[in-house]
């Protein structure tokens, strides 16, 4: 929803992460290199995409986990958003939250 797909017609655009070492939280660190690639490729975005992660271990809430306290967690949830259209690009819940 961040690219602006109409200065792109009949165009495909593909964007690959490529996740070299998890320390945890990959899916809101990608989410956020994905963006800053695009706009250092001039590709015309409505707002840069921020992203965080939080994940429930033992009851208590945990802001970008490491891949350790994401495997020994109940349940988490990424969003990511465009901050200056408040709007939201991407939500995922996984577990019980």
């Amino acid at each position: 929803p961040a690219v602006m797909l109409h200065t792109f017609p009949k165009s495909v655009l593909e964007l690959n992460v490529e996740v070299l070492q998890d320390g945890g939280s990959v899916l809101a660190a990608s989410c956020v290199a994905a963006t800053a690639a695009m706009a250092d490729a001039g590709v015309q975005n409505y707002d840069i995409v921020a992203a965080c992660e939080v994940a429930k271990v033992n009851g208590t809430l945990i802001v970008d986990p490491t891949a350790h306290e994401e495997a020994v967690s109940t349940g988490g949830l990424l969003i990511a958003v465009m901050p200056s259209l408040n709007e939201i690009t991407q939500l995922f819940q996984y577990g019980e939250m």
